[in-house]
């Protein structure tokens, strides 16, 4: 191909890059105001389930890094403005977890339900370690036994078991981003 078909190609591919940075944001959006709205006033076993960690690596399962990154920025900057601890480093934590995520799921394992659970078990479990660390940063003086199984355990089971609904809403969601890039593949190659 020649530089000028590439350009043509780039300048097309412009409204569906807007419409999926929209729809994203909009995903990523409505689940931290759910999870800071919802499950912040429920409290369930004392802790908050992360599910702007799960639509990160939703995002970054189904578009890859570059989209996992962006929306892991968001996500972290998000979950900050609507309360969420830790909010210094949490967008960088969230865009490295959607970066990698995003970088493994586009070049070895599949999209499927299955690899789901071996995207969010890992990541639960960091997300459980930053928050470990962040107290023990913050100088919390509780004992970190009564910590990890109060708040830690609690939030690493409910963000895995919550993880599944945001699952199955963002593969809904992105159905309509994946059928119009399959479409614009098709017209491409034919």
């Amino acid at each position: 191909m020649n530089e000028q078909t590439e350009r043509r190609r780039a300048i097309s591919d412009i409204p569906g890059i807007v419409v999926r940075c929209i729809v994203f944001f909009v995903f990523i959006f409505l689940t931290a105001a759910f999870q800071s709205s919802f499950f912040g006033a429920a409290g369930f076993f004392g802790s908050v389930p992360d599910l702007v960690l799960c639509a990160v690596l939703a995002v970054a399962i189904s578009d890859g890094e570059k989209s996992g990154a962006i929306c892991g920025i968001a996500g972290g900057v998000l979950t900050g403005a609507m309360g969420g601890g830790g909010t210094a480093f949490l967008p960088l934590f969230y865009c490295l977890i959607g970066y990698f995520a995003g970088y493994i799921a586009s070049r070895t394992i599949r999209k499927n339900l299955i690899s789901w659970t071996v995207y969010i078990v890992p990541a639960a479990f960091l997300r459980m370690c930053y928050g470990a660390l962040y107290m023990a940063v913050a100088g919390d003086q509780a004992h970190f036994g009564r910590i990890l199984s109060s708040m830690l355990l609690p939030e690493f089971v409910l963000t895995v078991v919550f993880s599944y609904l945001i699952y199955f809403v963002s593969f809904i969601v992105m159905l309509p981003l994946r059928s119009g890039r399959d479409r614009r593949g098709k017209t491409e190659n034919e």
